[in-house]
């Protein structure tokens, strides 16, 4: 499905982080949600898929080199 994978990609992460540090934010939240929605919802939003992983490593190396704090957690509930 290419719409999910257009959802969330390491370019607009990057543009997002970018942002935030130009409106003077100390850095993002990531959690994660329960997913019991749709079949779409599942993709590469999965907490420990590999494009999971891939795309919170690029949001790491990012937020450091912004100086931004990442910070995390797990409300799956």
């Amino acid at each position: 499905m290419a719409l999910v994978e257009l959802n969330v990609t390491t370019y607009g992460i990057t543009k997002d982080l970018e942002a935030m540090k130009e409106m003077g934010y100390k850095g993002p939240h990531e959690l994660n949600l329960a997913q019991d929605g749709e079949e779409w919802t599942f993709w590469d939003y999965v907490m420990g898929s590999p494009q999971w992983i891939d795309k919170m490593v690029h949001a790491t190396n990012e937020c450091e080199r912004l100086g931004l704090d990442l910070s995390m957690g797990s409300y799956a509930g």
